[in-house]
């Protein structure tokens, strides 16, 4: 059991899987409890693009909320000030390095679905075709 927990999620007893998603009552994902950081309560999807880019550049040293807030895009709801508030927290080299190995493991994870769904797409291709002259599927009639 222990093997499928996360370095943080392994503390509060939920698969991994779950901790990086933010389910089972710890939005905002992976974050060690003691940083007191709060981005999953004013970016939705903090793995989406903004989120991304927020938690990489914690990871490598950034630590200035404003400078943090800042990488945000625009379509992020929260106001800048909003999330520089979420943002203020206490970050040491052990939460940084804990951080870095997360987006590591989701960049991992989000090349193998990528490779799986490229698989799954190659090997329905026979079954997709159409015929041109109708553009219909002639499995289907």
């Amino acid at each position: 059991m222990e093997a499928r927990m996360s370095l943080w999620g392994a503390r509060c007893g939920k698969p991994a899987r779950r901790v990086l998603r933010g389910e089972g009552g710890t939005r905002g994902g992976p974050r060690p409890p003691s940083t007191q950081l709060k981005l999953g309560s004013v970016v939705w999807d903090i793995l989406g693009k903004s989120g991304r880019a927020i938690l990489t550049a914690i990871a490598a040293g950034t630590s200035t909320p404003e400078e943090l807030a800042a990488l945000a895009d625009s379509r992020v709801r929260a106001t800048p000030e909003e999330l520089a508030g979420a943002l203020r927290g206490r970050l040491n080299e052990q939460h940084r390095m804990l951080l870095r190995l997360q987006l590591d493991h989701v960049r991992y994870l989000d090349q193998q679905v990528g490779a799986l769904e490229a698989e799954v797409a190659k090997r329905l291709a026979p079954f997709r075709s159409t015929d041109p002259a109708t553009g219909h599927d002639p499995g289907g009639q």
